[in-house]
């Protein structure tokens, strides 16, 4: 391997980096909005998968971070091909989680940068989620916890699934959202309540903060998940990616909850 060793300490350092980064581009691009400035928007193939110009500068922004601190890293990010490395670490970038809400200025978009071991993937290292429009930073280390503005999470106690507020998202995927659908008019019944922020990055980190009881969502990508997923596992929770749909199922929840979901949707798939 290629590249100096890093302890988990470090690489939360520079995911923290990483993450402002991109938030001070997004700001100024969020200014530029606001303003009734051009932010180039156009769709990636669906007229409900949208990117921007903001989405590509705050990538652009987190790649120099790591091309200046972790050269032989390498990268997957979602508005950039897959980077191999050489240093056995690979870096998972979503530059703008809720594209959508950004576009329409709502309030909940992030920035989400981690870390994770080539040969363990799906199990981060390292993690940040930054929310430039409230100024809220999200970090998780392997080992070192989860913690919100210098408060540290967790655990995450018991909730009973009739009084659980469950978080989750639709896909693009129009076949997908239909799936989703019927499993969130399943579930209504059964638990407290449903929310849909738009942004899978904040719903994870709305786990670890307790401002969700559960997330569930279909077809999520790595680079949404990583940084919450280690949020909701260093808070003392479980975030597991199931084979419950085609495209994976993401559940996240305090240990018990989890699997009780986990036994629930298993048992609406069959």
């Amino acid at each position: 391997m290629t590249g100096a060793p890093a302890t988990v300490a470090e690489l939360v350092d520079v995911a923290e980096a990483a993450a402002r980064a991109a938030g001070s581009v997004l700001e100024r691009f969020a200014a530029k909005r606001r303003a009734g400035g051009d932010v180039g928007l156009r769709d990636k193939g669906s007229a409900r998968d949208l990117v921007t110009d903001a989405d590509l500068a705050a990538q652009a922004a987190v790649a120099e971070v790591l091309a200046a601190r972790r050269p032989h890293d390498g990268v997957l990010g979602e508005e950039q091909a897959e980077r191999q490395g050489s240093s056995g670490l690979r870096w998972l970038v979503d530059p703008l989680d809720g594209t959508t809400n950004f576009v329409y200025g709502r309030p909940d978009w992030c920035v989400s940068v981690a870390c994770e071991a080539g040969d363990r993937p799906g199990h981060p290292l390292a993690g940040a989620l930054f929310e430039p429009t409230r100024g809220q930073l999200w970090l998780a280390g392997l080992g070192l916890g989860a913690w919100r503005d210098g408060t540290r999470l967790g655990p995450l106690g018991p909730c009973p699934l009739a009084e659980a507020l469950i978080a989750t998202g639709f896909h693009y995927d129009l076949e997908l959202r239909r799936r989703e659908a019927s499993m969130v008019a399943e579930l209504l019944p059964r638990v407290r309540d449903v929310r849909r922020v738009g942004s899978a990055a904040l719903d994870l980190a709305g786990v670890a903060d307790g401002q969700a009881d559960a997330f569930v969502e279909a077809g999520v990508h790595p680079w949404d998940w990583a940084a919450g997923g280690l949020l909701v596992t260093e808070a003392g929770g479980r975030a597991t990616m199931t084979d419950l749909d085609p495209m994976g199922l993401l559940v996240a929840a305090n240990p018990a909850l989890h699997d009780e979901l986990l036994e629930l949707l298993a048992g609406l798939a069959t």
